[in-house]
């Protein structure tokens, strides 16, 4: 897992709703995003660039991630749907759930396929993967951002 203290984002609380005004937050370069948890609904905004790097930098959508915001809350979320334009694979909108230290959270993880297949390498064979992640659950602290298989 990579540590959280890299994974911290900016967000600002927004006040206004609804596709208008999620189109005009996208025009400036920030994306728009709900934050929500057990009794907890809060839509926040952040930088698109920030979150960009970010990702290329983690380990993908699987890390947890710490969300600042300007009125000096701290909160610890992981991405539970991000949504992207059909055809420009822009990000159009991100849900992030809330998470509790030290209680379990049920999440998907990606697979790394690492090695080469026996038959693909010695008679040409074609590797077909069937899945691209597995469903784990852990605690916060021990979440991985992806499982090797071989």
């Amino acid at each position: 897992m990579s540590e959280l203290n890299d994974l911290t984002l900016n967000v600002a609380l927004r006040s206004d709703s609804g596709r208008y005004a999620c189109k005009k937050l996208r025009a400036t370069g920030r994306i728009p995003i709900i934050y929500y948890g057990k009794d907890l609904n809060k839509p926040y905004s952040l930088e698109e660039r920030e979150f960009r790097q970010l990702m290329r930098n983690s380990g993908g959508t699987a890390s947890l991630f710490r969300l600042k915001s300007g009125d000096g809350e701290d909160e610890l979320a992981l991405i539970k749907e991000m949504q992207r334009h059909p055809l420009t694979d822009a990000i159009l909108h991100i849900d992030f759930v809330q998470v509790t230290r030290g209680q379990e959270l049920q999440t998907k993880v990606p697979l790394e396929i690492v090695g080469e297949a026996v038959g693909v390498k010695m008679t040409g064979g074609i590797l077909e993967v069937n899945t691209n992640e597995v469903e784990v659950r852990c605690r916060p602290s021990a979440l991985p951002a992806s499982i090797e298989i071989d």
